[in-house]
């Protein structure tokens, strides 16, 4: 019960006055829920769920709003299938009571992944999709997405032998093979880059550099004139990766087939095209 208040009462206040609409649960379990039984597995994610959809609908009938409430879990950080991943699954469409539901208890397949190997990324990717169509109670999958990834934690950036920053060429490499291939060939909707280091964090290796401007000439000009500042706080070139990404595959625009000439199997392209601005990316 405990947990369902809080969850409804957090969800209400966020959706009542910043229209959040997408919450997940909880911070990797694989520590705390891997010795339950699956029923008490199952019912902390129908309670959760609950308790957010809930509350979410109850903000658009009080306050006439048209949020949409997802909930996206199990928020692994080892395997993506995990009994606790296969429990959910299973449980798509049951309610707390043990009721069936007409809609899914989670939205998002959501997980955390630190790997610098591009293909073992992609494996777990598409090892995940079968795992969902195996398990879920409605024979389908549902979209993944990943609220931590980078080529590696930041416990393994602080190691005084580590070498490479975000702003190596291998880091930045496979980062790119990730988002590209994820993103583009695989259909995951969403990730987050994770794990950047404090200033005052005193490590051989930081993860980022201080977040410091960039000149950027329009964005001066527009500044001298009134205008708004658009520079880019400098986040590394791993960081900037997310933001290209960011940019081009945006709004679902539409994704081209790149028919490339060059031999080595290392090599990728993708591109996407969007007709309003006629722009290629």
């Amino acid at each position: 019960l405990k947990a369902w208040l809080t969850t409804y009462a957090g969800t209400y206040y966020l959706a009542k006055n910043f229209d959040v609409e997408v919450h997940q649960y909880g911070n990797e379990p694989d520590g705390y829920l891997r010795d339950q039984p699956d029923e008490e597995i199952a019912l902390r994610f129908q309670l959760v769920s609950d308790a957010v959809h809930c509350a979410i609908e109850d903000v658009n009938q009080a306050f006439a709003k048209s949020l949409r409430a997802q909930f996206a879990a199990p928020v692994l950080a080892g395997s993506p299938m995990s009994r606790i991943a296969r429990v959910m699954m299973r449980s798509l469409r049951t309610d707390y009571h043990g009721r069936e539901m007409t809609r899914d208890l989670v939205q998002y397949f959501n997980r955390h992944r630190y790997g610098d190997r591009a293909r073992q990324n992609v494996l777990e990717v598409e090892r995940t999709k079968q795992m969902m169509l195996e398990e879920s109670a409605t024979g389908q999958m549902i979209p993944q997405i990943f609220t931590e990834l980078n080529y590696s934690t930041g416990g393994n950036w602080a190691r005084p032998h580590i070498t490479t920053t975000s702003d190596s060429p291998q880091v930045i490499h496979s980062l790119a093979s990730i988002w590209g291939q994820m993103t583009a060939v695989q259909g995951v909707q969403g990730i987050f880059l994770f794990k950047w280091a404090a200033e005052n964090i005193k490590w051989s290796n930081t993860v980022c550099y201080k977040f410091v401007r960039e000149s950027d000439e329009r964005s001066a000009a527009a500044a001298s004139k009134g205008g708004p500042i658009t520079d880019i706080g400098y986040v590394t070139k791993n960081a900037e990766i997310v933001r290209m990404f960011g940019e081009g595959f945006s709004n679902a625009q539409d994704l081209l087939e790149t028919r490339l000439r060059c031999t080595d199997p290392h090599y990728q392209a993708y591109t996407t095209y969007n007709p309003r601005e006629s722009s290629y990316y």
